[in-house]
């Protein structure tokens, strides 16, 4: 995969589409003076978004992204409203609402590919690998964990443990349910507290405990690795679908515009 900022990329390309529908709101047309007037708008704010702000100074421990979603689900109905009322139906304002469904199916469809679809998978893989340290004895097992680059305890305090508060919690309220089922039991579970700016805490992590014994393995730097790759890999194919929608849109706004120009250069009144 070619390095570009593709993680400030595709929402740069988010923020067109949204001034785009923003002006095609307002007017039934948008010239390409105006198309790069928007464009120009978006550069020089920055990654300035209101929305997203509020989410990540309100809301820390929820995806940003979904700022991103309520104006999709905001603007997209607004240009298909626009559409039902002949006298405000317009060929670029038909063109900018196929755009910016073709926006929200490709983004859905990477989500829910990669997102709820690779990654726990990815997961699983991970954390049966950490489940075959269990077997071994309890210098092997420190040896295994050392060697496969994770994280390991053996009856020791999990408040020591290097991880956020959170998983802390997540671990005793396991140890907690072990111990009063009294059942001998492998519990393989996540924690992820995600957002653009940065990756606050990741785990994979997998727990045993039985009458004798508590054992403990995180995969921090897998967990890390997966996060990254995949989140690369999604704005990757976003920037590169978005790019694609919203040049294809402005070209057929353009071409439509000429095909008007030259069919009224060429019709009897022009000659009068």
């Amino acid at each position: 995969m070619f390095e570009l900022p593709w993680d400030a990329i595709d929402p740069f390309l988010i923020r067109v589409a949204i001034v785009w529908s923003v002006i095609l709101l307002l007017r039934k047309t948008m010239p390409i003076t105006l198309a790069l007037a928007g464009i120009a708008l978006v550069v020089v704010g920055g990654e300035y978004d209101p929305l997203y702000q509020a989410f990540m100074a309100y809301w820390p421990h929820r995806n940003p992204q979904l700022s991103t979603l309520i104006y999709l689900c905001i603007l997209w109905p607004l240009l298909i409203l626009q559409l039902l009322v002949k006298n405000r139906r317009s060929a670029d304002r038909v063109i900018m609402a196929m755009v910016l469904g073709a926006v929200s199916v490709t983004t859905t469809l990477f989500h829910s590919s990669l997102i709820t679809g690779v990654m726990p998978r990815w997961q699983e893989e991970i954390n049966l690998e950490s489940r075959t340290l269990l077997m071994l004895n309890d210098q092997a097992f420190l040896a295994a964990c050392q060697l496969s680059q994770r994280e390991c305890d053996i009856n020791g305090d999990i408040n020591a443990l290097p991880v956020s508060k959170k998983i802390r919690e997540g671990l005793k309220a396991v140890e907690q349910d072990t111990q009063q089922t009294r059942k001998k039991q492998v519990v393989a579970f996540s924690y992820a507290e995600l957002n653009d700016i940065q990756s606050k805490d990741i785990a994979f992590i997998t727990f045993y405990a039985d009458q004798q014994q508590r054992l403990i393995v995180l995969a921090k730097s897998q967990a890390e690795h997966v996060h990254y790759t995949i989140k690369q890999l999604f704005y990757f194919l976003a920037s590169v679908a978005h790019s694609f929608w919203l040049s294809l849109g402005l070209f057929l706004m353009v071409m439509h515009r000429r095909m008007l120009l030259r069919a009224r250069n060429h019709s009897p009144g022009a000659y009068a």
